[in-house]
């Protein structure tokens, strides 16, 4: 049942942390949550974690540095700083802060590197040395005052100092400072500063026991947090009115208000529960409740050592990560994997039981003493666990191999006292475990017997806790007290972890008699040094990790430099590659250039030479035709001018013949002009609307009118029953048609044409059957410039001309026009 509540509380949280980070998907939305943390110096929220906060810093870094909001960055590093301290990973808050402070420097930015002293400080705070963090502050606020606009962060120094002034009760010049702050918070008020003011105040006059007037601030703050609602502040208020009421010796009071915070501060499994705790064991330990105050002692032990613990190896793991990161780089796969796996196999394996496998792969011709030093560990561990059958198992077994082996070799016995009297000693262990003492007797006495001056100092120990077990068990507590005073004496030196460990031990001694007042002191003494232990070995193991990272991380880095200088000869050659591809690329693309314009250029001295000739015949054509209507009106004109004799009938005969030649030869330059207009574009048309079908009928009499001598007869006709208006030139359209109803030349001979006005949605077609300006008879120059004149003039109105040679009668001829067509 509890393994499934675990699952559950487990999933639970996962979807929590899952559902945070999808809800802010994006950069603008994380920092539109982490902008309220920054705007009130709140390290945490309802809405965001401390473990969200430390996700998205390491995401949003690289935006901010590209958009060079920098002011913005160096905040985020603080509350990053904040966020890891509020966790309790001390190391990497320190970490953080010291590469904010060498980023700012590299960068020559002050306001950076006022917050990273900052920063620099709330480490020193949190790691119980305040001197150190109001150093930090002063530095940060003296540099602070130097840049421009700059009194906001002014503030938070200024209250990161006054409140750590008041905290460890280093009470000089703290008038001074909230003053100082009160006039900066004057300047440009908003409802953050206003808060920290009077919760500077209110905790200023707590510390000097002005409690009516510490009230007072203390119910200004809890108004303003009421606008703001902010769980930071709720819970800073809570904390200070603990204060209050433990100032004024309302303890009940005060001991609600802990478990209040308390079970806001462990659901958020921030490190400062630790803190409350001890507070509020101190308390109880005011209020005579000193039975309650030992066991919240005991638990607090318990937490710090399980919280240590977790944040010391989730500390490992990050620069391990870092490590294995950066050593994958330098290694094959194949060795990768098989770090991997050790490590997972290192990490994940129970100990006991890799002990036993190594036991299990000692054989019996192996050494004694190999054998021995692995069941030594293997009882040190089993015991520890208190796995009692296992423990006496490995004790006799490691019995029986020493006598086996003392047993063929005993001039060895003398050597081996230690390791008998560790047999004896664990023996003890294990009837204290199974509540026998009166069978521990008997193996105390017989391990006084293989103690000496040489006996290794570590089993000295042992056999003085052993004793001190025993007595405690039998109820001979002074004995007890004794023994374990030896034993905090031998450790007192050089093994601060064991003797702290060993004043919990004499405190829970004490409280077994009922001396919980000296129990109390002994918690305290044991906590305390437990913390400075604590930290100054996670320091120093840090450090050894650190120095080996970088180590490796120098051997990467040549690495890196020789993969960089590689892969640049290898760009170089690479880029040379391309040019010459594009340059052959170009050669290609020239050479099909010059083909192509060859080709062109021959194709246009092609379409020259033609249109040279045509342009030869057209002329010579052209002369002919010119040439005889000008001869006649030239010839004939001398014949009038030089014959006064000849009579009148020859005389307008004669000027009949050169009206005719007048007339065809100014038509035919007519056509000329006109094709020539057309061609260049620059025909100017006078157009208007008209009817089409009264078009047609006026076209058709014109015909009439000049095919009464030719003998052609013009039949009309159309379905359209409803007048068109067409948009066009009306002299030229019907000069176009009027050229297909009647013979181009003089001619007389009887021909019947068909004409015919249709309609094709917006298209009108003119077909004209058995044109003379079709028959290839009448073929000639003339009628070969009205073609392309009549083309011309319907291409420029967007329609069409065209003759049709495959009709079953008479060739005919086709004009294609538009409605409502406009003059391209």
């Amino acid at each position: 049942m509890n393994k499934h509540k675990h699952h559950i509380i487990a999933v639970a949280v996962a979807m929590l942390i899952s559902v945070t980070l999808y809800a802010a998907h994006t950069n603008q939305a994380r920092l539109s949550l982490l902008k309220p943390l920054i705007k009130y110096n709140t390290p945490f929220s309802t809405e965001i974690s401390t473990d969200s906060i430390t996700v998205w810093e390491k995401l949003l870094e690289p935006e901010l540095e590209e958009q060079q909001h920098y002011s913005l960055l160096f905040q985020l590093k603080l509350l990053t700083v904040r966020a890891l301290i509020t966790e309790g990973h001390f190391s990497l808050a320190i970490d953080k802060a010291n590469s904010m402070y060498q980023k700012a420097k590299e960068m020559s930015y002050p306001l950076g590197t006022a917050l990273s002293l900052q920063a620099i400080g709330n480490t020193y705070l949190n790691s119980s040395t305040p001197l150190a963090a109001i150093e930090s502050y002063k530095e940060a606020l003296e540099i602070i005052s130097k840049v421009p606009d700059a009194d906001q962060y002014a503030k938070t120094i200024l209250t990161c100092i006054i409140l750590t002034k008041l905290k460890f009760w280093q009470m000089a010049n703290i008038e001074a400072d909230i003053r100082q702050l009160e006039s900066l918070s004057n300047k440009d008020k908003n409802l953050g500063d206003v808060f920290y003011l009077n919760y500077c105040q209110a905790f200023y006059n707590i510390q000097t026991h002005h409690l009516p007037e510490a009230l007072n601030y203390l119910q200004q703050a809890e108004s303003i947090n009421r606008q703001c609602q902010h769980s930071y502040f709720f819970l800073m208020i809570e904390y200070l009115y603990a204060c209050y009421y433990t100032e004024s010796k309302e303890y009940t009071k005060a001991l609600n208000i802990f478990d209040t915070i308390l079970s806001h501060t462990q659901t958020a499994g921030s490190y400062k529960s630790l803190l409350i705790l001890q507070e509020r064991a101190q308390l109880l330990a005011l209020m005579g409740k000193n039975e309650e105050a030992c066991q919240a002692y005991e638990s607090l032990n318990t937490l710090k050592d399980s919280l240590d613990a977790t944040n010391y190896i989730r500390q490992i793991n990050t620069l391990h990560a870092l490590y294995q990161i950066d050593k994958n780089e330098l290694d094959n796969l194949n060795r990768q994997k098989i770090i991997l796996y050790w490590s997972w196999l290192t990490i994940s394996c129970i100990v006991i039981k890799a002990l036993e496998e190594a036991y299990r792969m000692l054989t019996a011709k192996d050494h004694p003493v190999d054998r021995i030093s692995v069941l030594s560990q293997l009882i040190s561990v089993t015991k520890e666990k208190k796995d009692n059958q296992r423990l006496l198992k490995y004790i006799q077994e490691q019995e029986n191999i020493l006598y086996k082996h003392i047993a063929e070799n005993p001039f060895l016995k003398e050597g081996f006292t230690d390791a008998y009297l560790f047999n004896e000693l664990f023996y003890s262990y294990y009837y204290l475990n199974i509540n026998a003492p009166e069978q521990t007797y008997p193996h105390l006495i017989k391990s006084k017997e293989y103690l000496n001056k040489n006996t290794y100092f570590t089993y000295r120990i042992l056999y003085f806790d052993t004793l001190t077990q025993y007595n405690r068990a039998i109820g001979k507590y002074q004995q007890a007290l004794n023994y374990i005073d030896t034993t905090l004496t031998m450790l007192k030196k050089n093994f601060p972890n064991d003797y702290a460990e060993q004043l919990l031990e004499k405190a829970r001694i004490w409280k077994q008699v009922g001396q919980n007042e000296k129990a109390i002191l002994f918690y305290e003494q044991a906590l305390s040094l437990k913390d400075s232990v604590t930290t100054v070995l996670s320091n120093t193991q840090m450090k050894q990790i650190k120095k080996r990272y970088n180590i490796e991380k120098n051997e990467l880095e040549q690495e890196r430099r020789n993969n960089r200088t590689q892969l640049l000869y290898l760009v170089f050659i690479f880029v040379i590659l391309i040019l010459l591809f594009i340059f052959m690329a170009r050669l290609f693309m020239i050479r099909k250039a010059l083909k192509h314009s060859e080709y062109e250029i021959r194709k246009v001295m092609e379409a020259v030479r033609q249109t040279n000739e045509m342009k030869n015949r057209f002329l010579s054509k052209m002369s002919y035709n010119i040439r005889t209507p000008l001869n006649n009106v030239v010839g004939f004109s001398q014949l009038i001018a030089c014959e006064p004799n000849i009579d009148k009938e020859t005389r307008q005969e004669y000027t009949n013949i050169i009206h005719q030649s007048s007339e065809k030869l100014m038509k035919l330059v007519n056509d000329v002009l006109d094709l020539s207009r057309l061609e260049a574009q620059m025909m100017k048309f006078q157009v208007q609307d008209y009817d089409v079908i009264e078009l047609c009928k006026e076209v058709c009499y014109m015909a009439r009118v000049q095919n009464e001598q030719t003998g052609i007869n013009v039949d009309f006709s159309t379905e359209i029953d409803s007048p068109i208006i067409i948009h066009t030139d009306t002299r030229r359209l019907t000069q176009a048609l009027l050229s297909a109803l009647v013979y181009p030349q003089e001619h007389r001979q009887e021909r019947n044409i068909r004409f015919i006005l249709s309609r094709e949605g917006d298209v009108l077609h003119f077909q004209i059957n058995n044109s003379p300006l079709a028959d290839p008879s009448f073929v000639s120059q003339e009628t070969i410039i009205r073609h392309d004149i009549n083309l011309l003039l319907l291409q420029h109105f967007g329609g069409n001309y065209f003759i049709n040679q495959k009709t079953p009668e008479n060739p005919e001829i086709v004009f294609i026009y538009p409605i409502g067509s406009e003059p391209e």
